[in-house]
């Protein structure tokens, strides 16, 4: 079992993941996870200043999701990072397309209807049997060649042999993740829908 980081009781923003279901998902994979990788964590041991509204990877959190009481201590952020709960599932085509024609006919409605150019950090999902390490493997596989980095993974047991396996990715675009999804959900031993969350919007040209 993983030891939590020891920095939790002094840590400004840890109430803040613990209260918020918006931003738990920090907490599951830092705070409770590999803490060493986190960036508040990094300059603790350095002794420097942290800023509320650093997130554990680094990125500057919106003030928006801070409760009131550190939105008054927070300073405004040059970039600001936001965290949106909507969740989305690929769209269904008729089976006699390919996963790629799937994939390629979602993605540009995905991207002629929001017009959303920017990147995110993602939160992707999904049920699998047995053999889930390696459809988590194959998963990656499907990002990487979309190239889509992934920071972070986690798989959690839910009975009757299936597993969750949560995957949170670098900065992707919508229209890329929906492509990755639905070539996802077309492995066997997939359970259900892949779910896909943006933990942050950032302009691309970053």
């Amino acid at each position: 079992m993983k030891m939590a980081c020891s920095h939790i009781e002094s840590c400004e923003l840890f109430p803040e993941l613990t209260t918020n279901s918006a931003l738990k998902v920090w907490q599951t994979f830092y705070c409770s996870g590999d803490y060493s990788k986190c960036e508040r964590y990094k300059k603790a041991l350095e002794g420097k200043a942290i800023p509320i509204t650093m997130l554990p990877n680094g990125k500057v959190l919106d003030t928006a999701y801070l409760s009131a009481k550190h939105q008054k201590k927070a300073k405004p952020a040059p970039v600001q990072a936001t965290v949106p709960e909507a969740e989305f599932a690929p769209a269904q085509k008729p089976e006699q397309e390919t996963t790629e024609q799937k994939s390629e006919v979602a993605a540009s409605v995905v991207a002629a209807s929001s017009g959303n150019q920017n990147k995110s950090l993602y939160y992707i999902r999904f049920k699998a049997n047995g053999a889930g390490e390696q459809l988590q493997k194959q998963a990656q596989d499907i990002l990487a060649e979309l190239e889509i980095k992934v920071d972070a993974v986690l798989d959690k047991p839910v009975g009757n042999g299936f597993k969750w396996f949560i995957l949170i990715t670098d900065q992707a675009t919508e229209a890329d993740i929906y492509r990755a999804a639905i070539r996802i959900e077309e492995l066997e031993g997939i359970e259900g829908q892949v779910k896909c969350i943006g933990l942050e919007s950032l302009p691309t040209k970053l």
